[in-house]
């Protein structure tokens, strides 16, 4: 793996998942993404930075629910009411 790649992408991904580890919503792992990042999205690709870091939250640290995890779960408890 080259050291581009390494710092453009890897980095921030680990920074990401420790960032994680203080936070309690995936929003702001995404809203740390956009500011370190240079994004330039429309339409309904805006909304994949907040899914990409919602979707890496699951899958690093399943056991700490995030506010997204918690709020999912509770619409499909109503929804099961």
């Amino acid at each position: 793996m080259s050291a581009l790649v390494l710092d453009r992408f890897l980095v921030p991904l680990l920074a990401g998942c420790q960032l994680a580890r203080v936070e309690h919503a995936a929003r702001a792992i995404a809203e740390t993404w956009r500011q370190r990042f240079e994004v330039s999205v429309r339409g309904f690709d805006h909304d994949f930075i907040d899914l990409a870091a919602g979707v890496l939250w699951e899958w690093l640290l399943p056991e700490r629910p995030s506010f997204e995890m918690l709020d999912e779960r509770m619409q499909d408890r109503y929804v099961a009411l």
